[in-house]
């Protein structure tokens, strides 16, 4: 049992014990950096001593502390750790620790990505005013957020992806592709159908598949199968209703 008054340490020795604490047993936010069995004494018993730091700290309203020396550290252990135990304290950086080690990026890179997902995109050139090349650029961009938003932006309650963030971004590649076809240069599109970015290849293909069938379908047959990826989803609708005589994007 942990019977050690953390409320006479000081802020100092507390947060490099909980740093000591992660390293010693890994994190499960990444299987393979579990360093002692899970459920095993040592396991348990680092929890224990790293919910009682964290305890400690929150009640001496370290936050900032936390950001630079936990969140940030450069050991994905400590990272993912500090990303479960303050949730409740300070959501956005712990998911943006928690997410980070996920996805092996920084803590800072997340929160960028989250800065980007979130900032609209300028109101001036409009759509209707930009040339070809700026509205391929935006559409370009308006993909990567919409990646991004489904990898690095939660829900309220931190266990869904936000789909009201999606759902906002989501016109807006919509919405040049629609100005494209307007303009009867929907065919500007097809080279994006070999983008590297995944978000790119399938949006540009759902778009094409009436002026480019044979490498359209080819693009979101590719997108692998699995339900958690936004983009398996979405193709797997797309060639649902074209399966149905129901695809039509511009209506």
């Amino acid at each position: 049992m942990n019977t050690l008054n953390y409320t006479k340490l000081s802020t100092d020795d507390l947060i490099q014990r909980f740093v000591d604490e992660a390293n010693q047993v890994g994190t499960i936010v990444r299987l393979e950096r579990v360093k002692v069995p899970l459920g095993s004494p040592e396991w348990e018993r680092a929890n224990v001593t790293m919910n009682a730091i964290a305890t400690e700290l929150m009640r001496r309203d370290t936050v900032a502390v936390v950001r630079t020396q936990l969140f940030e550290n450069s050991s994905p252990d400590v990272r993912g750790w500090a990303g479960t135990k303050w949730t409740d304290v300070d959501p956005l950086w712990a998911m943006a620790a928690f997410t980070g080690v996920l996805k092996k990026m920084t803590t800072k890179e997340v929160l960028a990505w989250r800065d980007r997902v979130l900032r609209d995109p300028p109101k001036r050139p409009t759509l209707k005013e930009m040339t070809i090349p700026q509205l391929l650029e935006r559409f370009i961009d308006g993909c990567e957020r919409l990646y991004g938003s489904t990898r690095f932006l939660m829900d309220e309650d931190g266990n869904n992806v936000s789909m009201k963030a999606y759902n906002r971004v989501a016109g807006q590649p919509y919405g040049v592709a629609k100005e494209l076809y307007s303009r009867g240069k929907l065919d500007a599109l097809v080279p994006l159908l070999d983008h590297p970015f995944i978000t790119v290849r399938q949006r540009a293909a759902s778009y094409c598949l009436d002026i480019a069938e044979d490498k359209a379908l080819a693009v979101l047959k590719s997108i692998p199968n699995n339900w958690m990826l936004q983009e398996s989803n979405d193709a797997h609708t797309v060639l649902s209703l074209r399966d149905a005589g129901l695809y039509h994007p511009f209506s």
